[in-house]
């Protein structure tokens, strides 16, 4: 691999990577990757950049079937080059009636329910117009249901919000309305729970703190920790937080499964689980995952080819199977090409490769985005172009476009009622 700055161009090489699929042969090929110093910048700083449009970037290339190795190798690249985790950034996340988003210039902003300080605004008034919050540097953020943690591009972490079970990581249970520093260093990605958090750190460790009932900080017990304490797990790569529940992916594609989601992946057990349990790969019949996402108690699953399968809680179509009956094993959702995918409290939001939007689940509160409050169990497309990124809140939903704006539907800070 060549590694080079020139001519105010910033490129990489990779050389004599064996990968293939059917009709085509990469092992005598080189892949070649421009970017200009602007988009050189993009990679390094800029939230509009992730594994979404890396995704996007191989499919061009490569063609529907490119190898999940090619993935992992530009994501370990990264990693090594500017300390991001391209699989676990976030540019958009939604906790319960608020949502946080990156804007393309590195602005961090909040809108909705403030009631604890959630939106890290310094003070406990919810808003019903952005407003940016006073943190710089910030690459990736997540929301629990009313706490928020924010990671900075070299690695540190910052929480605001609800703090009754420590989920802030701060040594205490006091409630915060402005960020305030985390004492945990090289953090690559981070995840939010119903009120506990996760993070994976550089070298591939994993930390949890906050609320634990349900065994979920894989802790091995069911007591709360307000500190950051790290898991017995290694080389993980990305970790999902569902209300009670997480999922981590190692850097060699093994899953583990903890906390309390009915009983998913074949685990045959409702009990809570509080030590990570390795799930049968073969069992569940699914190659080349590329993005696992977790709401409240449903799970989406994302492949290389763009393919999304779900299992878990359906109480209300949330699957997208055309029933409302639960899964303990993945089934294919009759969507394709898929590039993103949110979960929220009972609803799911996809995004295709060319931008278009698809929702199904709950829709009490205008969260589909379909113009009425009917529940849907089969995907339905949104009249709504040039998708970037989306997040689902328990009752709203957020995207991102591909020009920087950025759209809510569903319920807001007020209670009150917005259709797209």
């Amino acid at each position: 691999m060549n590694f080079t700055m020139a001519n105010q161009k910033f490129k990489f090489q990779l050389k004599k990577l064996k990968f293939k699929h059917p009709g085509q042969d990469y092992h005598n090929n080189n892949i070649l990757f421009i970017m200009y110093p602007r988009k050189a910048i993009l990679l390094k700083n800029k939230c509009s950049f992730n594994i979404l449009v890396l995704k996007n970037l191989f499919r061009n290339i490569c063609g529907d079937h490119y190898p999940i190795e090619i993935i992992h190798f530009i994501n370990k690249l990264y990693l090594e080059l500017f300390g991001i985790n391209l699989l676990g950034k976030n540019n958009i996340s939604c906790g319960n009636a608020y949502t946080i988003f990156m804007t393309p210039n590195d602005e961090l902003w909040s809108i909705g329910l403030n009631n604890v300080g959630q939106l890290g605004l310094g003070d406990y008034l919810e808003k019903s117009s952005p407003k940016k919050i006073n943190l710089d540097n910030i690459i990736s953020v997540s929301c629990g249901n009313s706490h928020t943690i924010g990671m900075t591009i070299i690695g540190t972490l910052y929480s605001w919000g609800s703090n009754y079970s420590g989920q802030l990581g701060l040594g205490d249970n006091k409630n915060r309305n402005l960020p305030h520093k985390i004492n945990l260093n090289n953090v690559i990605s981070v995840s939010c729970g119903y009120s506990y958090t996760m993070a994976i750190t550089k070298n591939g460790e994993l930390y949890s703190w906050g609320d634990n009932w349900a065994g979920q900080l894989g802790s091995g017990d069911n007591k709360k920790r307000n500190l950051p304490e790290k898991i017995n797990m290694y080389n993980i790569l990305t970790v999902s937080c569902g209300d009670y529940y997480a999922i981590a992916m190692t850097t060699d594609s093994k899953l583990y499964f903890w906390g309390n989601s009915g009983s998913p992946f074949g685990l045959n057990t409702n009990k809570n689980i509080n030590l990570p349990k390795k799930i049968n790969l073969e069992k569940i019949n699914i190659e080349n995952i590329l993005k696992i996402s977790c709401g409240s108690c449903h799970t989406m699953i994302i492949t290389t080819s763009g393919e999304l399968y779900s299992l878990c809680g359906n109480y209300n179509g949330q699957l997208g199977l055309g029933d409302t009956n639960n899964r303990n094993l993945p089934e294919k959702i009759n969507l394709n090409d898929i590039l993103d995918v949110s979960c929220g409290d009972g609803h799911t939001i996809a995004v295709t490769t060319n931008g278009k939007l698809y929702s199904w689940g709950r829709n009490d509160s205008g969260q589909l985005g379909l113009g009425n409050y009917n529940d849907q169990n089969l995907p339905k497309e949104i009249d709504f172009d040039n998708t970037l990124s989306v997040g689902c809140g328990s009752g709203h939903t957020t995207i991102m476009t591909t020009d920087g704006n950025f759209y809510w539907w569903g319920q807001n800070a007020s209670g009150t009622i917005r259709i797209l």
